[in-house]
This record gives structure tokens, sequence and C-alpha cells, in this order.
């Protein structure tokens, strides 16, 4: 019987590998018990801070009215609204689809799972806490929500990172890495502030993207899109994800692309199915609605409590300005937000790099780990409606991921920081006889044990660790408008550890380029007679687009992998301009051998 055979070999491998699976077994239980022990401890610290009960229901109102919470972006949404969607829908058979619903269940605008989720705990507190009364469960499970899946993140972002056993045995340094990432993310400051203390929806959300990704790294496609459909159904930001890892799939395999979208668009409609059918009109207006509504324009008071875009960090940076610099890119930019114009040309040219790369990507996962983490930081701080604060916890599990896997690449590869300080300290000579010049290079040699190199990468990752704490913490109490700028030195960062050797050289020559030409195009149109800015948007655009362009090619061609290979700047022109040419070479050879086959067909015909 083929179902024995299964078992049988099940059995094997269980007896062949029971010391590793106990191994991780006993890891995985460890990094979610203290994850959920620190977070409990964070969040009864924070409110000991405030002198209050944190078991009380409206502790959190008392806080939002604090001077620093509009800032914080303090939120009391979950005793506003997740304790009423949970005791409507898990008591009182609410439908979270119907229009009329009145406030505060109109608020409602994601998809099912994200009730489901908290109905799934609320099972879980009525066995483990049988004599409460019902607010107490009600409550208590909305509070352990974020506990639960939080600490399923942190155990994903640790599978993620675990390589497959070399020659029977796993790699202690993977390990290592690997545990660091995760138990990083379980004292990351936003994560423990925005999830744990505030109860915010972002937790369940992510914990399904992140499982998700854990299958696409495996390469299981269809286990991914299951996942990744879940997500969308908990809260739509998921989605921006989706034509990313489309692209990645369908460039290295075609049919598993397909395959991908196919069982996606299968799981999504099978597990919304009960809500199409009894309220089609609202299940899908009450979740897209909120992607439509634009934040104002404006940073005053009256509008402090929604989302930030890049145009009100200019205008943030606008004030007491004697300049109209900072105010001109503030409009300038709000008209291009306005017909999504930022989001839309961030996502196509970020999927054109994954069509030229995908392949590249495939072999080195840091590689993909780090753009992927760049995507989704990118997408949310082009989101057309703007973010708040608590959308960053989502960011960070992609982030720790590259950080780690960059990290220990690294720290295992001490080749790459020896070519760093060998080509760093490269002496060329040319000499110039008979019109010909000949280039001569003496390589200092390096003459330290690769003990040295070892601490120094893992130096390197310490420091980014504490930068990334340090943006943590900035991010939760400085003025909420510069947000935008926040998250662009999150993605700043990625880039930086991905293309580590020239960020100094070719991104800064890309921002250098960008700026001059923003500053004198936005110059000029200051100058120019009113309505100038209608009249040359198509030129600012493709200027924008070229620049996108440029860096991106910047971002991708030099790094620190192809660093080792081209060596230098010029052995990297001599080597694609040679590619090119073969290039060239076979598809006018190709064009050649078409023409002629062409021509015999027609001459076999006549003579037929």
């Amino acid at each position: 019987m083929p179902e024995l055979r299964v078992v049988e070999k099940i059995k094997k491998q269980f007896v062949k590998n029971k010391k590793d699976i106990l191994l991780q077994t006993i890891i995985v239980i460890l990094l979610f018990t203290l994850s959920i022990v620190i977070r409990i401890q964070f969040r009864e610290m924070f409110f000991r801070n405030y002198d209050l009960d944190v078991t009380i229901y409206d502790a959190l109102f008392y806080i939002y009215n604090d001077e620093d919470a509009y800032n914080w972006e303090i939120f009391p949404d979950a005793q506003t609204y997740y304790v009423e969607y949970l005791e409507s829908f898990r008591y009182e058979q609410w439908n979270p689809y119907l229009i009329d619903r009145g406030l505060p269940l109109l608020g409602y605008v994601y998809g099912p799972f994200f009730v489901y989720g908290l109905t799934f705990v609320s099972l879980i507190i009525d066995i483990l806490y049988p004599a409460l009364s019902f607010s107490q469960k009600v409550w208590l499970s909305v509070v352990s929500a974020p506990l639960i899946f939080d600490s399923i993140t942190t155990v994903f972002i640790y599978a993620i990172l675990l390589k497959k056993k070399e020659n029977g045995k796993r790699n202690l340094i993977n390990m290592l890495y690997s545990a660091t990432a995760a138990i990083i993310f379980i004292f990351l400051p936003v994560v423990n502030f925005y999830n744990t203390t505030l109860y915010l929806n972002t937790y369940m959300f992510t914990t399904f993207a992140v499982i998700s990704f854990y299958f696409l790294s495996r390469d299981k496609h269809k286990h991914s899109a299951i996942f990744f459909s879940i997500a969308i159904l908990t809260k739509l930001n998921a989605l921006f994800l989706a034509p990313l890892w489309f692209v990645y799939i369908c460039r290295n395999n075609l049919r598993k692309g397909i395959e991908f979208v196919l069982v996606l668009i299968v799981s999504y409609l099978v597990f919304s199915l009960p809500w199409i059918i009894l309220a089609p009109l609202g299940f899908f207006y009450l979740q897209l609605w909120p992607g439509t509504v634009d934040s104002p324009f404006s940073i005053d008071d009256f509008n402090i409590l929604w989302t930030v875009t890049p145009f009100h960090t200019f205008l943030y940076w606008d004030q007491g300005s004697t300049s109209f610099f900072w105010i001109d890119a503030a409009t300038f930019y709000h008209s291009l937000n306005n017909i999504f114009l930022p989001l839309l040309l961030f996502v196509a040219v970020s999927c054109l790099v994954v069509l030229l790369k995908g392949k590249e990507m495939k072999e080195k996962k840091s590689m993909f780990y780090a753009y992927n983490a760049l995507f989704v930081i990118g997408s949310h701080m082009f989101l057309t409606r703007g973010i708040y604060k608590y959308y960053d916890p989502y960011l960070f599990p992609f982030v720790l991921v590259a950080l780690a896997s960059w990290g220990e690449n690294l720290f295992t590869n001490p080749d790459i920081l020896k070519n760093c300080f060998s080509n760093f300290r490269n002496k060329i000579n040319k000499d110039k006889q008979n019109n010909n010049t000949k280039r001569v290079e003496t390589f200092t040699q390096i003459k330290s044990s690769e003990i040295i190199y070892h601490v120094l990468a893992a130096l390197l990752f310490v420091g980014l660790i504490v930068w990334i704490f340090f943006l943590n913490w900035w991010i939760i109490f400085e003025v909420k408008w510069i947000h935008s700028f926040q998250i662009f030195l999150l993605a700043l960062t990625i880039i930086a550890v991905y293309d580590l050797i020239h960020f100094l050289y070719y991104t800064l020559i890309a921002v250098i380029y960008c700026g001059v030409v923003w500053v004198s195009m936005i110059s000029w149109i200051w100058y120019l007679p009113g309505g100038a800015i209608g009249i040359n948007t198509s030129f600012l655009l493709i200027v924008f687009g070229i620049t996108l362009i440029i860096a991106n090619k910047f971002h991708f061609d030099f790094t620190i992998f192809n660093f080792k290979k081209y060596g230098d700047l010029w052995n990297f022109v001599k080597y694609e301009n040679q590619n090119f040419k073969a290039f060239t070479k076979q598809m006018l050879e190709n064009n050649r051998c078409r023409k002629r086959e062409k021509i015999e067909r027609i001459n076999a015909k006549k003579l037929s």
C-alpha cells in the first residue's frame, strides 16, 4: 500500500534524524516561550511607567490623552473596536461585511481571518481560564493575540534562516545567526510597543506573510500561495508582495509561477466564499476603501491622527525655511501621489529588476532576502494613503532576515572582507608606451589571520543591530511627520549591507545626481509663470524614472558578490562589454539563421 510506504519512510527519517529533530524542537519551544515572557515583561514595564494596571480594560485611554501620545500614535483601537468585533462575531453571529452596522462595528475594514484569529485565541482562553467572566475572557483574548502571533513569527524567522544539513550535520554558525535574528525580533521596541502593548492590528497578517515567505524560500510555492492568501484576507497590506513574488517565481520557472497565482486565487476565493455569498458588496468595499482615502495636505494639529507620506515630511522640513524648495517638493509629490504614481513606479521598477536578476537571486538567497526587505519597505514608504507607525512591525521580520543572512555570509566568507581591503589598497600604475596603455596592479597582501575578519564581520553585524534598535526608539518617540524619512533610512540600511563595497561611491553618485536634477528642475519651474508645474510634469517623471533605473542598476550590479568577481569598475565595464558584444553577435547570427530558414521555406513552397 502506498500509505504504508509513506509511513515507513517517515519513520526511517525520524529514526535517522531524531537527535536533530529533538534539538530543533527544543530551540523552537525556547524561542516561543522566551518571546511570550519578554513581551509580557515589556508590556508590564510600560504600564508601570504610567502607574496603570495592565489588566484594566480602559488603561490605554489614559495614555491616549497624554500630550506625546499623538506623535507616538497611541490608538485605543483594541478597546474601541477589537473587543466589539470579537464579542459580536463569536457570540452574536455578526456579519462583519454588512454596511448598515453602526459604530464601532462599521470600523471593520479587514479580511475575515482577523476576526477568525481573535476567535481562535478566545477558544484557547476559554480552555485555560474557564472561571473568568465573559468580559474578562474577551479582553484577555484581544491582549493575548499579539503575544501568540508574534511568537509564531519569531519561530519562523529562525526557520527561514535555518539551512539544510550538509553531510548530515547542521552548520553551527548558521544556527547561531538564525537564533540571533529571532531573539532580536523578540526585543525590538517597535514590535513590543505597537503590537504587545497597544495591541494594534499588524501582528496577525505579519505572521501569515512570514510563514508564506518561509515556504517561498523553500520553493514550496503552493504552500506559500495558501498562506499568502490568508495574509491578504487578514489585512490587505500583504497584497503588495504579490507582484514581486510572482515575477521572481516566473523568472525561475514559468510553470511554477502560474501554479502560484492559480493556487493563490483559488485559495482566496475558497476562504472568502461564505462572505462573498452573504455580502459581496460589503466584502470587497470595506477592505478596499481605506486605500482610496488621501491623507490631507497639512501637518496642522487638526490632522494629527492621519497617516504620513513623504509630502508630510517635506512640509515639516519647510517650517521656518526661507526657501521654497521643500514646499515645492511637497506640492509636486502630492500631485503624483494623487494618481498613485510613486507606488506604481516603484513596483514596476522593482519587478523589472527581479526580472533581470531573478536567476541570480535564486542562487544567492541572501540577495533575494535583501531585495524582498527593500521592496517591503519601499512599498510602504510610497503607499498612497500614507502609513502609521504601527505598520512598522510588519517590516522588521523581513529586515532581520536580510541582515542576519548578510551577516552570516560575511562571517563565513572572510574573502569578501579581504578583497575589500586588498582592492582599496591597490596601487595602479599606468605606463603609456607606443600609444598603448599598460595597466599594472600591485595588490597589498594582508597578512592578518582570518580570525580578524571573523571578528570584524561579527562587529559589523552587531553595529547594524545597534543602529536598528536606535532607529526603533527614534521612530516611536520622534515627531510623526518625519516617519517617511525614518523608513527611508531603513531602506538605505538594506542597500548599504547589500551593496557594501560601492555604497559610498555609486549610491551617493545616484543620490547626488537625483538631488541635482530635482533642485535644478524645481528652481527652473519656480521662475516660470504660474501653471508651469503641470506643463513640465511629464519631463520630471521621465527624469525621475531614469534616476530610479540608474540607482537600481548601481545597487544590483555592484554588489559585494560581483565585486569579488570584477575586482573594480574597470574590470566590470570590460566584462559587461564583452558580454554585450557576445550577446549582440549571437543575436545577429540568430537573425541571419531565421532569415535563411524563411527564404528556404519560401523557395521550397515555390518548387512544390
